[in-house]
């Protein structure tokens, strides 16, 4: 088997044969055009008098609808021009000659037809040539003759690599090559999907199923990565650089699509693969064209990062995480997604200009998982996050949900500098949860109050609860839980996210019982024995936990939340005295 060092040596001397075929099949190709010659300087006499006796002949309409050219030409005939007047019907000539010559008329009494034929050569090198398929080709067949040698284990004749190179190479013949710098696109690709398929035995057996997935693929994506390449060429805005970006991310989604695809198709291949189905092969291409498209496409001009490229920010990781929650989305509705829709996309289009105007922390890092987190619960809940156009992004709710929650966390702290409140797991623990909140109950992003949606008010009002209590006394973790309780809590009593005026501060009812219960901890009046017990991540937590079920159950108004307050402080109290104290009584406490 070959190593990852062997891979690379591999791949470079497999370069250098194709770019000596590339080079041959680009001079070929230059030899079969037709040759233009510049086109001859007749050399000619043009005065004053030729120009008269053509607007008095074969011009003469041109002169009587001209009143200018009419008078210049009479005074010709009279020879009483002066030498102005004989350059100006001289201009006058010229420009009628170079009008006829624009509608298809003689060129200096030569018809047009004439003159291309006189200088154009239509090959300019007798004989056959070989076209740029066959160079190609003739560079595969060496590309796969040192991979076998190198890993002979593939060369069986009923193989899974054998049978998987054959399937590619069918979907390669099928692709429409539009100049020989394709060459190495296909060489790249067939050295992946050899890759692929030796390292995922258990997915690419060799059955019909398998190798017809390797033919789909390799057709869809090999001409969707020569269609950006062309794109760009035709637009101008190509370089070397630009292609080989794109070749690159082209043969990652490729891998991406052959294995993680691999596993959905196959395990249901009627599906995806059943020859009744005649969107079957646009089911599984939309996914991976999906990706690319974005990757090569999405770019935002940000102020202060410049120019931002989505492609530039994923690892294969990250596509196969984004790949194989695509998948599952379109397996779990695969009439809703079907070929052209353009579902896909639009959700990692607009996951990526969201997340692309947040800091690091939380930004283009996290896409991937939150991507996949947004397509995972869109697969298992399209009738609710997504009632509207897949053509509109905006209407998607879990959409909704990431960007209102990812919003709040970077937001900075009134007065200072931005800080993240939560790590990269936690981070993306929120989200998650939020995320299944909308997908369970899609009001908390329909229902608004005062034009924001519900989620936004349960987050905003958890949040400022906890910017009372220091850092240095709650860890990031204890945090998280308690947001994620006082969103629990504001599921159960929606008027938790009404905002009252309270001991003169007007302020979230979420927030004001979750900071009733944290200053019992951590307080100026808490006690050193109440803290030691009660201010470690666990029991804080879970006496938010249980402090909050009891307002959803006791009553939300700010008179039964203080009214509680003093009945879990007289409780806690019995932790200075030795008394008696557990959490099962305070979930039993009558306030």
């Amino acid at each position: 088997m070959l190593s990852n060092p062997d891979f690379i040596l591999f791949a470079i001397q497999g370069s250098i044969r194709l770019a000596n075929q590339i080079r041959a099949a680009s001079v070929d190709k230059a030899k079969q055009q037709d040759l233009v010659l510049p086109l001859p300087d007749f050399p000619q006499e043009l005065d004053w008098r030729k120009a008269m006796l053509y607007f008095e002949g074969e011009g003469i309409e041109y002169s009587e609808a001209n009143p200018r050219v009419n008078f210049l030409t009479r005074k010709a005939r009279n020879q009483d021009l002066t030498q102005a007047q004989k350059d100006e019907l001289v201009d006058w000539y010229k420009a009628k000659q170079i009008k006829d010559q624009e509608q298809g008329g003689d060129f200096l009494g030569i018809p047009a037809s004439e003159v291309l034929a006189l200088t154009k050569i239509k090959q300019w090198q007798k004989g056959g040539h070989i076209s740029g398929f066959q160079r190609i080709a003739g560079s595969l067949v060496e590309i796969g003759v040192d991979f076998f040698v190198q890993n002979p284990g593939g060369i069986v004749k009923d193989g899974a690599q054998n049978k998987a190179l054959k399937s590619f190479l069918t979907g390669i013949e099928q692709v429409s090559f539009s100049d020989a710098s394709f060459g190495d696109i296909a060489a790249g690709l067939m050295v992946s999907s050899l890759e692929t398929v030796s390292k995922n035995p258990d997915i690419f057996t060799g059955d019909a199923s398998s190798q017809e997935l390797v033919t789909v693929v390799t057709k869809g994506l090999s001409q969707d990565i020569q269609n950006h390449i062309t794109h760009l060429k035709q637009g101008g805005t190509t370089s070397f650089a630009k292609e080989e970006k794109v070749k690159a991310w082209g043969q990652a989604v490729f891998r991406s699509v052959l294995t993680h695809g691999g596993k959905t198709v196959l395990s249901d291949p009627s599906r995806f693969l059943g020859t009744s189905n005649k969107d079957s092969a646009g089911m599984i291409n939309q996914v991976g064209s999906a990706v690319l498209d974005v990757m090569v496409n999405k770019v935002v001009n940000d102020p202060v990062k410049g120019k931002v490229e989505l492609g530039a920010f994923l690892s294969q990781e990250a596509i196969n995480s984004m790949v194989k929650a695509s998948f599952v989305a379109v397996a779990e509705n695969p009439s809703f997604f079907k070929i052209k829709n353009k579902g896909i996309e639009n959700i990692l289009g607009q996951l990526f200009t969201d997340m692309s105007k947040y800091p690091n922390d939380i930004g283009l890092g996290m896409m991937p998982e939150v991507a996949r987190l947004v397509l995972e619960n869109t697969a298992e809940n399209l009738d609710t996050v997504w009632p509207g156009d897949t053509d509109k992004a905006a209407q998607h709710l879990l959409l909704h949900a990431s960007k209102t929650t990812l919003d709040l966390l970077a937001k900075p702290a009134s007065g200072g500098n931005w800080k993240p409140l939560f790590n990269k797991t936690q981070t993306l623990a929120l989200v998650d949860s939020m995320v299944k909140e909308v997908a369970n109950h899609p009001e908390w992003i329909t229902a608004k109050v005062q034009d924001k949606p519900m989620l936004h008010h349960a987050l905003t009002g958890a949040l400022e609860a906890l910017q009372t209590i220091p850092a240095s006394q709650l860890n990031k973790g204890g945090r998280l839980s308690v947001v994620q309780s006082a969103v629990k809590a504001v599921a159960l009593r929606q008027e938790l996210i009404e905002k009252k005026n309270i001991d003169g501060k007007e302020q979230y009812l979420i927030s004001f019982a979750v900071g009733a219960i944290t200053d019992l901890v951590f307080g100026n009046q808490a006690s050193a024995k109440a803290r030691w017990t009660l201010a470690k991540t666990e029991v804080y937590t879970q006496l938010v936990d249980v402090f909050l079920n009891r307002v959803t159950e006791g009553g939300t108004q700010p008179e039964k939340v203080k009214a509680l307050k003093s009945a879990f402080a007289a409780e806690i109290a019995k932790l200075d005295t030795g008394g008696a104290f557990s959490m099962k009584q305070l979930e039993n406490i009558q306030a």
